[in-house]
């Protein structure tokens, strides 16, 4: 891996290459060259000026390779141009260790984001876009203390990376002398291990958790989320799982959006006889599972898989934990448009498990399409189902009260989308009160637990 290193000097800053080398280099160079070629006279001024003509500095091996020597693994060797030539006569062996695939990939992430920065000092990132009800939008406006961002959007914010900050982190680094590295080397993680670490996250996956913590864990999805959202069908389940072949990825997507309740804390575990893990880490544990074995393709049914992704889309944690959310529920949605849950089909028995299943990934569509303030993946006019009635005079179910919810939430993004006419600022009169969605006739699943959540949900819908 090969950098090549620039002067803080107004010549350099709109180069790509130094126009000279280091002092350092311009002495070691024109040592060697002359003692290569004696017959020659290179003291010449035109010969010194082309000897001089710039430098460059490579990765040592144990930054590539991931050597034990600590000495060795904590800089930027310092080397001039003649090691080129020097490394035609290496032996065969040691250009193969030097090159190998594993070693250029291995160090990617420790030089090549330093070597396009410095090649390129207006060098940036890509911008993104977070939306206002993400946490970071407002932690960074309160951070830029500016009173009119021109970042600012109606529904979200702008982060972007600037060449300044990227510089500043490049001069920390170097250029270091030979032999005093005044930084340590990053732990590198070649692509074998990275391979590993998911070969061992997709073997745990596929192992059943502990019975103590099913049969703790599986009740309160049921009772706190299921029948809000209901994503599994629980009569077919719960007799797989007595039987012991329900889908072991489908019990622990189910255990992930569960264990986040504080009655599960006390039966968190991971492994039979294991320690009593934390809320935190069993979920991280269980979640990173997942995303190997579903990337993977190891569930083999279709709707099986759209199930688990769309439990693993209610999971967010970690500084891109909205995103990979967001990703996962596209995937479902994608998953169920192949299969066509969206469409009618002769023989179909209106309001079964397929379309309830259809319709909570329409709300959850219409849910992180408002976090993210991104649009929403199902339109209306493609959708070849009926409707669920929750307007009718039959009583009222928690899923009927989080659909009409929801259908309100569709309609108020409407207001925010790029072609809406600005002159609208919102929804002026009409708009329902939770009392009038809920209504007098309700099911006994409406607790008074339930009601306190779909009422959040209306208040979040409502602000």
């Amino acid at each position: 891996m090969e950098l090549t290193w620039l002067p803080d000097t107004p010549q350099a800053r709109s180069r790509r290459r130094a126009p000279r080398a280091c002092p350092a280099c311009q002495r070691r160079k024109v040592r060697h060259e002359l003692s290569e070629d004696s017959g020659r006279d290179e003291s010449t001024p035109a010969n010194l000026q082309r000897l001089k003509k710039r430098c460059r500095h490579v990765a040592p091996y144990s930054i590539v390779e991931g050597t034990s020597n600590p000495g060795q693994a904590q800089g930027f060797s310092h080397v001039d141009e003649t090691a080129e030539h020097r490394s035609n006569h290496t032996a065969p062996e040691t250009q193969s260790r030097i090159a190998s695939p594993v070693s250029a990939v291995s160090a990617v992430s420790a030089v090549s984001a330093v070597s396009a920065v410095s090649a390129s000092p207006a060098y940036s990132r890509p911008d993104r876009f977070v939306g206002d009800l993400n946490p970071e939008a407002v932690i960074r406006e309160k951070l830029d203390g500016k009173p009119e961002n021109p970042l600012r959007d109606r529904i979200g914010l702008w982060i972007t990376s600037n060449g300044d900050e990227n510089t500043e982190d490049v001069a920390s680094i170097g250029p270091f002398p030979a032999g005093q590295p005044s930084w340590p080397a990053p732990e590198p993680r070649s692509t074998a291990s990275m391979l590993h670490q998911r070969y061992m996250s997709a073997i745990k996956a596929c192992d059943r958790l502990p019975l103590k913590t099913r049969e703790n864990l599986l009740p309160i999805y049921f009772s706190r989320v299921n029948h809000v959202l209901p994503l599994v069908e629980k009569d077919s389940f719960l007799s797989a799982h007595s039987q012991g072949i329900s889908s072991v990825f489908l019990e622990r997507a189910i255990c992930l959006v569960a264990a986040k309740y504080k009655t599960a804390s006390c039966d968190l575990y991971l492994v039979p006889d294991g320690p009593l893990v934390t809320s935190r880490k069993f979920c991280s544990d269980i979640y990173k599972g997942l995303v190997v074995a579903t990337n993977s393709g190891l569930e083999s049914d279709r709707v099986t898989h759209i199930r688990i992704l769309a439990l693993m889309s209610l999971h967010s944690e970690g500084y891109e934990g909205a995103e990979a959310a967001s990703m996962h529920l596209c995937q479902a949605i994608h998953q169920a448009q192949t299969a066509g849950l969206h469409l009618d089909r002769p023989g179909r028995v209106a309001d079964d498990a397929l379309s309830k299943l259809f319709w909570c990934l329409w709300t959850l569509d219409k849910m992180h399409a408002s976090l993210g303030g991104r649009p929403v993946l199902l339109a209306d006019r493609d959708i070849g189902i009926e409707r669920p009635d929750v307007k009718g005079s039959r009583s009222r179910s928690a899923f009927d009260v989080w659909f009409a919810v929801s259908d309100l939430l569709s309609t108020v993004i409407s207001f925010y989308r790029p072609s809406a006419d600005s002159r609208t600022i919102g929804w002026e009169e009409g708009f329902p009160a939770f009392e009038e969605i809920v209504g007098d006739d309700v099911q006994g699943e409406l607790d008074f637990a339930t009601l306190g959540a779909l009422s959040s949900w209306m208040g979040n819908v409502c602000i």
